[in-house]
């Protein structure tokens, strides 16, 4: 027997109501009715794929956008540069001083960094960095080799530090760095693993 689609709405099989009115319903047979594919199915498929181009196109655009990167230039340019040492409480300032120089940043390659530390008298380190941006903060590690046959040979200092953010309120503001040093090798009676805190603004 063939099934009859119906409709039964108060009472009335075969009729329909809309905007309180009846209107005659027509009877549909099984085998007129359409293949209609599960739309909800489909539409979370799409949506779901939509979605992963749209997120793969972000993060490659985010990656690429040079307005999220930090410019290693900044760092061109010359730098006073102070050092002290990390002694407990109660020692004298005038006991904490452990290096001044220049330091001076000549050239950059992609979000690598290269300069001096000029201590005077014929005394360097050739110095080689690189940089790193994460959450709108910018860190950088650099490396400080002595110069072969002067007064620093065999030397080595490895510097972490980051970019100060300027104060949104702050006034006669300049640009400056603050981080830390440890004495990568010993040298002329001074033990390697010593460290200090150093800070760098611009000339």
């Amino acid at each position: 027997m063939e099934k009859i689609i119906t409709s039964a709405l108060a009472g009335l099989p075969h009729k329909t109501i809309r905007r309180g009115r009846c209107f005659p319903m027509r009877t549909i047979r099984e085998n007129e009715l359409p293949y209609t594919p599960n739309l909800n199915k489909m539409k979370r498929t799409i949506y779901l794929l939509a979605t992963g181009l749209l997120t793969v196109i972000l993060f490659a655009f985010s990656s690429n956008n040079p307005s999220n990167q930090f410019d290693a230039k900044y760092f061109i340019g010359n730098w006073t540069y102070r050092s002290l040492r990390n002694l407990p409480m109660g020692t004298p300032f005038t006991n904490l001083k452990f290096a001044e120089a220049v330091m001076r940043f000549q050239r950059t390659s992609g979000d690598s960094i290269f300069g001096v530390l000029d201590m005077g008298t014929g005394y360097a380190l050739n110095l080689k960095g690189k940089l790193t941006t994460s959450n709108d903060a910018t860190t950088f590690y650099i490396q400080g080799d002595g110069v072969p046959n002067t007064g620093t040979a065999n030397w080595e200092y490895d510097y972490q530090g980051y970019v100060v953010p300027k104060w949104k309120n702050g006034v006669k503001q300049v640009d400056a760095c603050t981080g830390s040093l440890i004495r990568a090798k010993p040298h002329d009676g001074a033990p390697a693993g010593e460290t200090a805190s150093f800070y760098m603004i611009r000339q």
